[in-house]
């Protein structure tokens, strides 16, 4: 691998590493009680769903779902039940009332091992859209990388892509007390009246129903 290609990966990595939605996810799960064992479940499952996105692109997955999606029944198919869903889910967010003390997740949901399986399909929804991660991979395969290669570079881009992620459970965990304030002041702020709530539910409502017409006007657009 030439050190051009190494640098190009580094930079693309970095640039993959600012992923607001990821961070947020990582964060929400450190304002939960007692977070560092769920949280580190969750980057692990991020690691290894994106390491193992990256390698089976690689290895051909595209090849094999481009010619399916290619297909206009298929496409508009997909796209449709999207709209459908997006738009139920708004419907059901603006009729549903918001509850009068905060969410209380089930004690099971909180565990490392679901915390991992989250990150795992938080990450996999994510893949279709991880455009920089998808130019590093056609680098890798225009450059005739062999395999052990591709698996190296793909395990440090991933390590970078998780970085962020990491430096907030190494602050979580080494600031102890003091991190641990920070989080719960940051907890209590979130914790919105319930007509803020009702109005932040209403605006999401509109937006999912928003989102469900775009798609519904792609899927028209496609038949």
């Amino acid at each position: 691998m030439s050190a051009a290609l190494a640098l190009g990966l580094l930079g693309l990595a970095v640039l993959d590493a600012a992923n607001p939605g990821t961070i947020l996810a990582c964060l929400l799960l450190l304002l939960t009680p007692s977070p560092l064992a769920r949280t580190a479940a969750f980057v692990a499952g991020t690691y290894a769903a994106y390491a193992g996105g990256g390698l089976l692109v690689y290895l051909g997955l595209d090849a094999v779902l481009r010619p399916l999606l290619d297909r206009p029944a298929v496409r508009v198919g997909a796209l449709a039940a999207l709209a459908v869903a997006l738009v139920l889910a708004g419907v059901h967010l603006w009729r549903t009332p918001p509850s009068g003390r905060g969410t209380v997740l089930p004690e099971r949901w909180l565990r490392p091992g679901p915390a991992a399986v989250f990150g795992v399909l938080w990450t996999a929804s994510d893949l279709p859209t991880a455009l920089p991660l998808l130019v590093a991979v056609e680098r890798l395969s225009a450059a005739g990388t062999p395999l052990p290669l591709v698996v190296v570079a793909l395990a440090g881009y991933t390590l970078v892509y998780v970085a962020p992620l990491l430096l907030l459970l190494g602050l979580a965990a080494r600031r102890g007390e003091r991190a641990r304030v920070a989080l719960d002041r940051l907890r209590a702020r979130l914790a919105r009246p319930r007509r803020q709530r009702r109005r932040g539910r209403r605006l999401l409502a509109g937006l999912l129903v928003a989102a469900g017409a775009l798609v519904a006007g792609w899927a028209a657009a496609g038949a």
